[in-house]
């Protein structure tokens, strides 16, 4: 019975996870890991080497590997972590949860259980760990941020108490502003947006293709501030890395509408035209803005 389970937990792992999204499979963070030692790395690769061809020998040699390691926290975490970054989430969890029967404030084993449920987008069950951790070690500063990321959309508030206690440890912690803003985005709350995001925008002077998105969340919260000087300044930085995104060039021209720059306001306007965007990308916004220019 038991081999039958691990079995299908590979099969579901080799099938299920293997075109997962890379960013949500990490390393454990905030936490020191140990490697592998020699014979249980070789072991690892051979379940990850015939897991897709030979799941039964992988299923036996991975049977194998967690009695070997079973009573060692420290080689199920180095393993687990292992499998986490291979994406393969079933034998992530299995090492997991036998480090925490052997020692349940071992702070490694405590990360590597809550990125596992963060692969699996069990936001609760992470943030029960994060808690856990952080009651342990409260100035876990990877502890704080990941915490606050999976309870943004389980409890925003407890989310931006995390957020403020990485702030006072770390007050040019930009990754946190950054949080801070797409947490009171996401609550419509465009004035603290605002804030969080020129913070995080004042201190990336050089922003890359990563930061248009939290530039087009940027810009909306500012139309709704009614600070279009700081609009034109952000979507044209922004449109230099991403010339064709829709919400960057239309908010650009609605500030310079605003702010009676006509001149530019013509090129601006271009966007109206551009057969790249369906007619249903547009908004009723765009033709009146469109009319107050041609008036």
């Amino acid at each position: 019975m038991k081999k039958n389970l691990i079995l299908s937990l590979l099969f579901a792992a080799a099938c299920s996870f293997a075109g997962f999204n890379s960013a949500q499979a990490q390393t454990v963070k905030g936490a020191d890991v140990p490697a592998m030692q020699a014979d249980v790395q070789t072991m690892a690769d051979e379940v990850m080497a015939n897991q897709l061809n030979d799941p039964d020998e992988a299923n036996k040699t991975f049977a194998k590997l967690v009695k070997k390691i079973k009573n060692d926290k420290e080689q199920l975490v180095a393993v687990g972590n292992f499998f986490l970054e291979k994406k393969i989430y079933p034998c992530a969890n299995q090492c997991a949860k036998q480090a925490y029967t052997i020692d349940p404030q071992y702070v490694p084993g405590l990360m590597l259980q809550a990125q596992v449920c963060m692969l699996r987008k069990d936001w609760g069950g992470a943030g029960q760990k994060f808690d856990e951790i952080l009651n342990i070690q409260p100035d876990n500063i990877e502890a704080l941020r990941l915490s606050a990321r999976v309870y943004k959309f389980v409890n925003p508030i407890v989310a931006k108490e995390a957020l403020a206690k990485i702030l006072e440890r770390e007050p040019n912690n930009l990754t946190a502003y950054k949080e801070l803003g797409d947490i009171a985005y996401t609550a419509d709350e465009f004035k603290e947006a605002s804030a969080a995001y020129k913070k995080y925008f004042d201190g990336t002077p050089n922003p890359t293709i990563d930061d248009v998105h939290t530039g087009e969340n940027y810009v909306i919260s500012l139309m709704n501030q009614s600070d279009f000087t700081t609009i034109k300044d952000i979507a044209e930085k922004l449109l230099k890395l991403a010339p064709s995104d829709l919400v960057l060039r239309r908010m650009l021209f609605y500030a310079q509408v605003e702010t009676m720059d006509f001149e530019h306001a013509k090129e601006s306007i271009a966007y109206l035209d551009d057969k790249q965007y369906p007619d249903s990308a547009f908004l009723y916004r765009d033709y009146i803005y469109a009319a107050s220019f041609a008036a």
